[in-house]
């Protein structure tokens, strides 16, 4: 991956997750990023210009090749 969307990656879910919390054990921790990753890959637009979640997109790219050709 591309190394600055992996520290854009980690430092939206440092400020918008971790340092929010009062995380005292690995299990809290845990719940905390998959929580944020959850809302961030279904729920949150990727773009100012309103492109959609990830699981969204890959949904539809999936369904766009899979899909038999109507002409």
């Amino acid at each position: 991956m591309d190394s600055i969307f992996i520290k854009r990656l980690w430092r939206s879910l440092k400020n918008e997750a971790v340092y929010l919390q009062d995380i005292d054990e690995g299990f809290a921790a845990q719940r905390v990023i998959d929580e944020w990753m959850n809302f961030d890959n279904s729920q949150r637009q990727h773009s100012a210009f309103g492109t959609p979640p990830p699981d969204e997109a890959y949904a539809e790219e999936r369904f766009l090749i899979k899909s038999p050709s109507l002409s």
